[in-house]
């Protein structure tokens, strides 16, 4: 992305948010179009409840990986424009756009690291590798992560500093690595993209295929050990944790809620919005509304 088309997309007025908010490029090919919307939901309702949901990158091209920064001013989202994609920040209070990197490399999956002063992401070199970087909040200052691990596709943090990464292979691996030892080690195999950090930071979520059906898997950092923890809703292959420690995920057009017995619960269709293929999807620190991807 040049400078001056930087200039001219940096600030892209989303107005139409309507929300009250408290708190491959690699190849020069095209990414799929999708869209992301913001949607307000109601956990605490019974049964819980989303709102009408607002296209927020309401344009003809990849918008995809929303990922609500913890202090809940911002969501992060990776974007494509003119071949190169880079990670953009949605400012939720003032309805504006803003791109954190322009580099010549790719940039996607910004994840905010421990400490919350810098955030990774996966970026793609000039020679095709894709290793883990990080940036300081402003986008600025890269830095390499690791050096000797990839092709790394997506990875998740927990508050002690532990990295959980997809490692792209046959088959894709979950590797829990070390970066001030500059180490990584096999966990799982045949695994899926959606990694995230337990609510209670205690270890890690993945799906895992095994016997041919995807579950939904966690990885306790203390012991070491494995647990299951059920069956993905439709077998969706995203979801995202609630602050309360419930789980969500989304197929087609519906979105659907784990109930505390480990039920899946229908959360809201927004098939008449116009709003279907839903993938990603990532909820704000208060709980009070969900980003979710859809085809355009």
């Amino acid at each position: 992305m040049t400078s001056t088309r930087r200039s001219q997309v940096s600030r892209m007025s989303v107005a139409a948010l309507g929300l009250l908010v408290t708190a491959s490029a690699a190849t020069g090919q095209a990414a799929p179009t999708t869209d992301i919307w913001l949607v307000e939901v109601d956990l605490e309702a019974s049964p819980p409840s989303l709102g009408t949901p607002v296209n927020v990158t309401d344009r003809d091209g990849y918008d995809n990986q929303p990922l609500f920064e913890p202090e809940g001013e911002g969501l992060l989202f990776t974007s494509q424009h003119e071949g190169q994609t880079d990670i953009y920040r949605l400012q939720l209070e003032t309805s504006t756009i803003v791109a954190l990197t322009d580099t010549p490399e790719s940039e996607y999956s910004a994840t905010i690291m421990p400490g919350g002063n810098e955030f990774s992401v996966i970026r793609v070199e000039s020679d095709g590798t894709q290793r883990l970087w990080a940036f300081r909040r402003d986008g600025s200052t890269p830095r390499l992560l690791l050096e000797n691990v990839a092709p790394v596709g997506y990875q998740a943090w927990a508050p002690s500093g532990a990295l959980a990464m997809f490692i792209l292979g046959d088959p894709a691996t979950l590797q829990l690595a070390a970066p001030a030892a500059q180490s990584a080690r096999v966990i799982a195999e045949d695994i899926g993209r959606s990694l995230h950090a337990l609510p209670n930071g205690a270890g890690f979520s993945f799906l895992q295929r095994i016997d041919d059906t995807w579950r939904v898997r966690a990885l306790d950092l203390a012991s070491g050990g494995l647990s299951e923890l059920g069956l993905p809703f439709e077998e969706s292959q995203d979801m995202a944790w609630t602050p309360d420690g419930r789980v969500l995920m989304a197929s087609g057009s519906r979105v659907a809620i784990r109930s505390v017995e480990g039920e899946w619960e229908p959360l809201g269709d927004l098939a008449d919005a116009g709003v279907t293929q839903l993938s990603r999807l990532a909820i704000h620190p208060d709980g009070k509304l969900l980003a979710l991807v859809a085809a355009r």
